[in-house]
């Protein structure tokens, strides 16, 4: 009878263990299918902004016999703003966001798709080779924010780059009558929405002085409107449920 009762206690003993084996590889994969899912919830820094502005530019010919003689350029110029989280308490610094892993999908050839890094401030951009950049742009932690010298403020910052469809075509005339520098360009080069349109994914990392590393892919349609009939158009991307930091 006593053997019997050891025998008893002995599988109660594994079942108990058993269930408890279960109980916890089933949290472990909840975890971590939620933060598949969710991400980090206490990032020490957040990306508080994201917007988008679609338009279009023009290069004029400064050597060209006719008065206007614009290089037409469909632009996309994005904005980030970056900050610490109030709810993170402990010391930290940003040592470096990066974009990179830039990756294009089109249904039309026309055009060129570059990548271009800032001037002096945000707005200004030059659309030259000496600007382009290739699959990557990094933006290092300093005291301020230096956009030229491609530098964040170590605790917030507003940063970004342009996205391009270059030679497109030339569109020329003799008069001296103003010219508008908008998307509305486009369409005296009879391109159409379906013509400058693209999908566009990359990579958003922050690495902070802790040497924490965390990454979030983006995705956007470009441009961001009709921009040819509505000559600019702006998209705001803050609140969207795809800004999802993971660790790595």
């Amino acid at each position: 009878m006593d053997k019997l009762n050891e025998k008893r206690k002995k599988l109660i003993k594994i079942c108990l263990c058993l269930a408890l084996f279960i109980f916890f590889l089933a949290t472990i994969i909840i975890l971590v299918f939620r933060y598949s899912i969710e991400g980090e919830k206490n990032l020490p820094f957040n990306l508080t902004s994201i917007k988008v502005a679609s338009t279009a530019t023009g290069n004029n010919n400064e050597t060209s016999e006719n008065y206007w003689d614009l290089d037409i350029i469909q632009k996309n110029d994005f904005y980030f703003y970056f900050e610490k989280n109030p709810d993170y308490k402990k010391e930290e610094s940003i040592s470096k966001i990066t974009f990179e892993n830039f990756e294009f999908r089109r249904t039309s050839d026309k055009g060129i798709v570059n990548i271009y890094k800032p001037d002096e401030d945000l707005i200004n951009y030059h659309y030259t080779d000496e600007y382009k950049i290739d699959n990557s742009i990094s933006y290092s932690g300093a005291l301020n924010t230096n956009l030229h010298a491609l530098e964040i403020g170590n605790q917030n910052g507003l940063i970004g780059f342009s996205i391009a469809l270059t030679n497109l075509g030339n569109y020329t005339k003799n008069d001296n009558s103003d010219m508008v520098y908008d998307g509305t360009l486009l369409s005296k080069l009879d391109l159409t929405m379906e013509d400058i349109s693209m999908e566009v994914s990359f990579d958003v990392i922050i690495e902070t002085a802790s040497n924490k590393k965390f990454k979030c892919t983006l995705y956007f349609d470009l441009p961001t409107g009709n921009i040819i009939e509505e000559g600019r158009s702006v998209l705001d991307k803050s609140n969207s449920p795809d800004i999802i930091f993971k660790r790595f």
